[in-house]
């Protein structure tokens, strides 16, 4: 069950709930909460530092009371369970926090990701000019930050080894043959150059994904 907790500056909260599982989702403007947990009349736990994303489990029997206390005035929500559930959580909640059953069998996970740009749908297609490639190398694109994908293609009669800035034919990674088609999604808003191997040329064209 969730709990909401109003504190005042200072002031200990006396809370009389049981339970196996205690897990802290917030502590709203407070950065941390002094904790005291009790069972039966003697304390098990103290704590000076609990943080949002806290949790703690009794290893046997309930606690039957929690006092709470911050330095500031802050609203605190903590979730008390006899332990059917497990929630696992810290950070932020752009972290992933999976939901797990203690019983055996396993939970569904939920991620919670923060969007960019790869959740929307792309804005246009742009069509390059050919680039002549050579063994002193030549830049296939600029950088890009609204350059979602590219693709490039080797319309020439020779290998070129494509790469970033500096790329060199000794040292080549990724080669596209003649009729060959690279597509990057990755590193699409690198800058990227292409060169080939002495005495041989290419011609290598473009397409840029933008959103």
């Amino acid at each position: 069950m969730q709990y909401t907790i109003n504190l005042q500056a200072g002031v200990r909260n006396v809370s009389e709930v049981r339970g196996r599982l205690l897990a802290i989702l917030s502590t709203g403007v407070a950065a941390a909460v002094s904790l005291t947990i009790w069972q039966g009349g003697r304390v098990v736990e103290e704590l000076d530092l609990a943080q949002r994303g806290f949790k703690a489990r009794m290893a046997a029997g309930q606690f039957d009371r929690l006092d709470i206390t911050s330095a500031t005035a802050a609203q605190v929500i903590i979730y008390v369970s006899d332990g059917a559930v497990d929630f696992d959580f810290v950070g932020t909640a752009s972290n992933p926090i999976p939901v797990s059953n203690d019983r055996g069998t396993p939970g569904l996970p939920m991620t919670v990701t923060g969007v960019t740009i790869n959740d929307a749908p792309a804005t246009s297609v742009t069509n390059g000019a050919a680039v002549a490639v050579t063994s002193a190398g030549a830049v296939l694109v600029a950088a890009s930050a609204t350059r979602r994908e590219l693709r490039l293609a080797n319309i020439g009669t020779d290998p070129v080894a494509i790469g970033a800035a500096g790329v060199t034919w000794a040292a080549r990674c990724l080669v596209l043959n003649p009729g060959d088609v690279w597509v990057e999604t990755r590193g699409a808003n690198l800058s990227w150059s292409g060169i080939t191997n002495a005495g041989t040329t290419a011609s290598v064209t473009a397409q840029e994904v933008l959103g």
